[in-house]
């Protein structure tokens, strides 16, 4: 029978290199375990982190300011509409529905909406220009944009534009091509109506009231600025009506005269 003797330092030698197997798995095991609750440590420092900066009373906004230039509107009154839609603080503001706010004011044409570290606001807006009255209460910007201010009847320096639904844009079009040429004859449009059977008339400020019709309105208006004008520029403010429904003429009708004398007319076509 044969019999294994170990001595001490074979035993000792034994027992070491469990303790290194012991010690490299111990080591192999906390690494990842610390990783991971490092990794939630972290998650749980941003998830704090965030969740502070979300409160509204971190770094709540204390000041608004508001540029532009205004007609209609007023820094003051653009900053009280601005405070009283303010929620939250800095960085969980919604600087959308701000705007949005604005944007429902209809002297606001445009605004942008920026925040400024760390408790500020700043507010460009940009007013509507109006150019003209459309229809019986709205006014329409120089894009022929349709917005309806309460106060729009108090503005009667412009001229008045009326049409069917939609036609702005066609009417504004034709105001500007005949605004263009009037004003060197000092001549100024009151308004300029458009019927729903596509018929235009002019009404001239302290002037005669001008039918174009439905057909062949650029040759009608060429017929005015050139042969009406040529002929009556002195006397339109006595006039009542021009006619420029003929073929190859105009019927005048004076004012106290209810007839009308044709010049170089044909026959009305429409």
């Amino acid at each position: 029978m044969n019999a294994r003797v170990m001595t001490n330092s074979m035993v000792q030698d034994k027992l070491s290199g469990r303790d290194n197997d012991t010690d490299q798995m111990v080591t192999t095991f906390s690494r990842p375990v610390f990783s991971l609750m490092f990794t939630i440590f972290i998650i749980f420092l941003f998830g704090v982190g965030g969740w502070r900066l979300m409160d509204p009373s971190t770094l709540p906004i204390t000041h608004v300011r508001v540029e532009g230039n205004f007609q209609h509107l007023s820094t003051e009154k653009m900053q009280t509409l601005v405070s009283r839609v303010i929620r939250g603080g800095f960085f969980n503001l919604n600087v959308m529905s701000i705007k949005e706010v604005l944007l429902s004011e209809p002297w606001v044409h445009w605004a942008v909406v920026q925040r400024v570290w760390p408790d500020s606001l700043n507010v460009h807006v940009v007013e509507q220009t109006a150019t003209a009255h459309w229809n019986t209460h709205d006014l329409l910007n120089a894009s022929a944009q349709i917005f309806t201010p309460e106060n729009a009847e108090s503005i009667t320096s412009l001229p008045r534009l009326s049409g069917p639904v939609d036609s702005q844009a066609l009417v504004f079009e034709r105001y500007l091509e005949l605004e263009q040429a009037l004003t060197p004859k000092n001549i100024k449009i009151q308004s300029l109506n458009l019927s729903e059977r596509r018929a235009w008339r002019i009404q001239l400020q302290d002037g005669p009231l001008i039918i174009l019709g439905r057909n062949d309105v650029d040759i009608r208006i060429r017929r005015f600025t050139s042969s009406v004008l040529g002929s009556l520029r002195d006397e339109l403010s006595n006039v009542k009506q021009i006619d420029l429904r003929y073929t190859n003429g105009f019927a005048i009708q004076w004012l106290g005269d209810s007839q009308q004398s044709i010049e170089s007319g044909l026959e009305n076509n429409g």
